[in-house]
């Protein structure tokens, strides 16, 4: 029962977390510029805490980048590179709500599988075995802080975007941020596909293969079947 009562508190200082990073977002959103908007985050980052939502954090997060668009300048001049206080502490308010979120999502499992009669239990000292540590509460908010201070970091390091399609500065460089690392996820998958294509055995290779070539050109193999097996009626019939 220790790693279940070990669980429960962690979900409680996690839940206090998320709340408390709800609070701030608010905070960060209004300091921003209050509208309507503000307020969905808000409403659905408190559901996700009280209903265990598991599209909760991924909701926060598409509400509060649609929120911040909204806010954008149209027109005016650049502000620079820096970004402003409101946004760094959004920022560490989003990323420390997700991280919770989700740790949330983790326990709630942990404790299921608890409640089963087959517990997994720890070797050394044959109790339960622990899931979690509540250091990680304390030790959430400072990591979530240095991870906002790298992203400001490389984000000051993009480049003006090379071309001008009459978006701000700053949704421009996102723009430029979000087509540089997709191209760089799609080039490292490419080479990561092709290095364990080349540790694969001769015998695994050939399967593969034949598996590609019949995925590939299944209509066509079908198509010849067919014709083939008319072509064998017809002269059996012509014997006969």
């Amino acid at each position: 029962m220790r790693g279940k009562e070990s669980c429960e508190f962690e979900k409680r200082a996690y839940s206090l977390l998320a709340a408390g990073a709800v609070v701030v977002l608010f905070l960060g959103l209004m300091e921003r510029g209050p509208s309507v908007s503000v307020l969905i985050p808000v409403l659905v980052g408190a559901g996700g805490i009280s209903a265990r939502w598991r599209l909760a954090p991924l909701l926060v997060l598409a509400s509060v980048i649609l929120a911040c668009v909204e806010q954008l300048p149209t027109t005016g001049p650049d502000r620079g590179r820096s970004w402003e206080p409101a946004e760094l502490v959004i920022a560490v308010a989003v990323l420390v709500y997700m991280a919770a979120q989700y740790r949330l999502q983790a326990l709630e499992r942990a404790v299921r599988t608890a409640e089963r009669p087959a517990a997994p239990a720890n070797r050394a000292s044959g109790e339960p075995a622990e899931v979690g540590n509540i250091d990680e509460v304390a030790r959430l908010p400072l990591v979530a802080l240095v991870c906002v201070a790298a992203a400001q970091f490389l984000w000051d390091q993009l480049p003006t975007p090379w071309f001008s399609v009459g978006l701000p500065t700053d949704l421009g460089r996102l723009v430029a941020l979000i087509w540089g690392t997709t191209l760089g996820v799609l080039v490292l998958n490419g080479l990561t596909a092709y290095w364990a294509w080349r540790r694969l055995p001769p015998g695994e290779a050939v399967l593969w293969l034949q598996d590609v070539l019949w995925r590939e050109t299944r209509r066509e193999q079908r198509r010849i079947g067919l014709w083939l097996a008319w072509s064998r009626r017809r002269r059996e019939r012509r014997k006969t």
